[in-house]
């Protein structure tokens, strides 16, 4: 997705506005949750494996030892993965706030509570002042 109100004028991909990406491992993840979500735990757990394998280096080197999960859930197994795989590319946030795991998540891994409302993200001025049927999330 591009911000029609950012993108220059030849519309070209390569703006001035950042690239997007996909990471194999982002994907992996997600892969992983659908089959959990689905029903197919075992599916889930493979595909959970498949990552770690490669994040320790097992692809690598078939002798080295992968350190089984920290949680047991592996709704709380996928969530890390999320963490570990894609935490740096801004969009873990918004994968916790999908799964409905954000303010749990935050607070047994962190300590502290999200204030109500702050879970969701600003709608944009400009939305608003384009439809203005949208109303502002709370707190903002």
């Amino acid at each position: 997705w591009r911000d029609p109100l950012v993108v220059n004028g030849n519309d070209s991909l390569f703006g001035d506005q950042g690239v997007p990406m996909l990471r194999l491992g982002g994907v992996l993840v997600s892969k992983a949750e659908a089959q959990f979500k689905s029903g197919d735990v075992a599916g889930a757990t493979a595909t959970i494996q498949m990552i770690r394998d490669r994040a320790w280096g097992k692809l690598e080197n078939p002798s080295v030892v992968v350190p089984p999960p920290v949680e047991t859930d592996m709704m709380k197994i996928i969530l890390d993965e999320y963490r570990h795989e894609i935490n740096g590319e801004m969009s873990l946030f918004f994968d916790l706030r999908r799964t409905g795991e954000l303010i749990p998540y935050i607070q047994a891994k962190h300590g502290f509570t999200i204030p109500s409302g702050r879970d969701l993200m600003p709608i944009p001025a400009t939305a608003i002042a384009t439809n203005p049927t949208l109303v502002q999330n709370p707190g903002y």
